[in-house]
């Protein structure tokens, strides 16, 4: 924690960086996680989710992760996210019938399905959806632009 002058201090605790102010102000804490964006990132492929946490939280971003379709369906129900990245081939759920599942119990959160299958029929229906499409192997600068093409 840093002091300044006795009025304000800066805490910047792992994943919770805030602001305190004087006990006078009747605020003790303002947090920078408010305007934060959450995404959730959800592939079976750990060195995809190491590459995207790695990115994302260096931009800014607050990412969790789950490493197989039914922790993200829940961790979708469950919690607000700004974005999903879900990959199309994982065990439990494929990505599309995650975001069908989120869709019918009122789950609406923007979402990128990344996917090595060669299948138009699920790009357009996923396209359809409103939801983005990138083929794997992606290129992270493209991603990036479609995350924060999602942000603007």
């Amino acid at each position: 924690m840093i002091h300044l002058q006795g009025h304000i201090a800066f805490e910047a605790k792992q994943g919770n960086p805030g602001l305190c102010l004087p006990e006078s102000t009747g605020l003790k804490k303002v947090s920078f996680l408010a305007d934060m964006k959450r995404i959730l990132v959800a592939d079976d492929a750990e060195v995809v989710t190491t590459l995207l946490v790695s990115a994302l939280e260096v931009k800014g971003y607050e990412v969790v992760v789950a490493n197989n379709g039914r922790q993200a369906y829940d961790l979708g129900v469950d919690q607000e996210f700004d974005l999903a990245i879900v990959d199309q081939l994982m065990p439990g759920l494929l990505g599309s019938e995650i975001l069908l599942k989120w869709r019918e119990n009122g789950v609406t959160m923007p979402a990128i399905v990344l996917s090595g299958v060669e299948d138009d029929d699920l790009i357009v229906g996923m396209l359809e959806m409103g939801v983005d499409f990138v083929r794997k192997p992606f290129r992270l600068p493209e991603l990036l632009a479609r995350i924060n093409r999602h942000f603007s």
